[in-house]
């Protein structure tokens, strides 16, 4: 689930194919019961901010976390 995203846009990869590049805070396991105090922050399960690669032309995703050690749930652009 994402709730936050920081920026996408559409660009073309070195091979030619149309892709788009998105930036957002994933969170697996939300709570979205909302028993908890804070459903986003509990447990091990913390937001991470995550770069989506949405390849148009063949259909893949990627998604990589960009910080492993950084729980990011609300991201600005300075």
């Amino acid at each position: 689930m994402v709730f936050h995203y920081v920026n996408a846009w559409e660009e073309k990869a070195a091979n030619g194919d149309d892709i788009i590049r998105c930036f957002g805070c994933i969170q697996h396991d939300v709570n979205i019961d909302f028993e908890d105090e804070h459903p986003f922050l509990s447990g091990h399960n913390n937001p991470k901010l995550t770069k989506f690669i949405f390849n148009l032309t063949t259909g893949k995703v990627e998604m990589t976390p960009m910080f492993e050690d950084m729980h990011v749930e609300f991201p600005v652009i300075d």
